[in-house]
């Protein structure tokens, strides 16, 4: 018995709630889950996935971000979006309204790009993320 199902085998204790605005979920690579406290600006990176919930009301600043450690799960609650998805072949872009989901491919450079106030669920892998600044902008061509 661990800790998590130690609090299962006593009926009087609690098992506590979370608000998911406060918080993010830590999943390590051995499947074990962990609230963590959800810190101001970009979410934390784990060696892992990290789950979280994330509310956009204009389109991120940066040019893009890829996972080389995983595939990315991204599934909008509410609003609308455009994800674009910079494929070997050129640009793919999946308009997102709530209740879609899309997995982005390990590896390949994403952007969000918010059309109506959104609200979205991501399982996304770690460490090794990056994102592409705005000072790196590609000069024409597929990128």
């Amino acid at each position: 018995m661990n800790d998590r199902t130690a609090a299962y085998a006593n009926p009087h204790q609690r098992v506590p709630a979370v608000d998911f605005d406060r918080v993010v979920v830590e999943v390590a690579r051995d499947g074990a889950l962990r609230f963590a406290p959800r810190p101001p600006g970009p979410p934390p990176r784990v060696d892992g996935y990290l789950l979280a919930l994330t509310s956009l009301e204009h389109s991120p600043r940066h040019l893009g971000e890829r996972h080389p450690d995983g595939d990315e799960l991204i599934y909008l609650v509410s609003g609308q979006v455009t994800v674009v998805v910079e494929a070997p072949g050129g640009d793919q872009r999946h308009r997102l309204r709530a209740g879609a989901a899309l997995i982005v491919p390990r590896g390949l450079w994403h952007r969000i790009e918010v059309e109506r106030s959104a609200r979205l669920v991501h399982l996304t892998p770690g460490p090794s993320s990056q994102h592409r600044p705005a000072s790196e902008a590609p000069t024409g061509g597929p990128r």
